[in-house]
């Protein structure tokens, strides 16, 4: 019973974990597009 109690714990912090990592991915592709934005709109050339 321990042993499937933790491994279930387990499996919930990865799944808490790829929710994060999704997030993270989400928030870095946006600030990407901004940065290419930004980018093309105040080029110094």
């Amino acid at each position: 019973m321990i042993k499937l109690s933790t491994l279930s714990e387990s499996n919930k912090t990865q799944d808490e974990l790829v929710k994060k990592i999704d997030e993270l991915q989400i928030k870095n592709d946006n600030l990407s597009s901004f940065i290419t934005k930004m980018d093309s709109t105040y080029s110094p050339t």
